[in-house]
């Protein structure tokens, strides 16, 4: 699941930027929060053509909440839990800022209720190609195999 949830905001963060540049919008970013107002307008002009809303919502909220914002952020934040998909704003350093917050702390506990934190889990195993961008997990547990697709190597 961090795998998929990773994989998807660095693909939203990269297609927002983009985006961004393709629309002609001058110079580079010159701070964090410029960067957050690029990716906001490359994420709210995607947004309605996702068909995972998850991942765009949560970086939507982190970037509101880096505008300070937090009305907005948490807005989002309650649309992005609402979708069950397991996107935990507690490890968000930006979103930490709520913490003090009653809606943000509810959203919290909801998202640690229906998602419990694995404390005991060990690895797998290790695939040790290093140029690849893991993509999609699945098992088959009648034949104990692992399947792993790759961006990379686009198989």
């Amino acid at each position: 699941m961090r795998i998929k949830v990773s994989l998807a905001l660095l693909l939203l963060t990269s297609a927002a930027a983009v985006f961004g540049a393709q629309q002609g919008n001058g110079s580079p970013a010159n701070s964090e929060a410029a960067q957050a107002r690029d990716e906001i307008h490359g994420i709210e002009r995607l947004l309605p053509q996702l068909p995972d809303r998850g991942p765009a919502l949560f970086e939507l909220a982190h970037d509101y909440a880096l505008w300070g914002d937090w009305n907005k952020a948490l807005a989002l934040l309650k649309q992005c839990v609402a979708l069950n998909e397991g996107f935990d704003p507690e490890g968000d350093p930006i979103l930490q800022r709520l913490k003090h917050d009653r809606e943000y702390t509810a959203l919290v506990k909801q998202v640690h209720h229906q998602f419990p934190p694995v404390h005991s889990a060990r690895l797998a195993f290790i695939v040790p190609e290093n140029n690849l961008i893991p993509e999609g997990l699945a098992a088959d547990p009648s034949r104990h195999i692992f399947y792993m697709g790759s961006l990379s190597r686009k198989r």
